[in-house]
């Protein structure tokens, strides 16, 4: 086996599925600005880019549903909320990976 210094991981979607979290914190900042609810598993394919384009992109699909939404909600609150529900919706749901543990103890080097 190749001999590492340092291995290094992202978490959220790497090592720990937090999807659903992200989920209701879009969700959560979508009806504090008075949008309804969207599906779970249409928020989770916009995970990947970062919060922030995951929230772009799923205001632009619900302003191209109503287009008429686009004029009275601002992004920017929107945006904003998101990360305030993120704050407060981290760490309920999320769960470690099947496997995980046991690929990290493998990476550990002998003691």
């Amino acid at each position: 086996m190749p001999q590492y210094q340092l291995i290094s991981f992202d978490l959220d979607g790497t090592l720990v599925d937090t999807a659903t979290e992200i989920a209701e914190a879009a969700n959560l900042a979508l009806e504090a600005h008075g949008l309804a609810r969207r599906p779970v598993d249409e928020i989770t394919l916009l995970i990947g880019a970062g919060t922030r384009e995951l929230m772009l992109r799923l205001l632009a699909r619900i302003f191209l549903e109503t287009p008429a939404l686009a004029e009275r909600v601002q992004t920017d609150a929107v945006l904003a909320s998101l990360d305030q529900f993120y704050a407060q919706t981290t760490g309920t749901s999320a769960r470690v990976y099947d496997g995980c543990r046991e690929a990290l103890a493998r990476l550990r080097p002998p003691a």
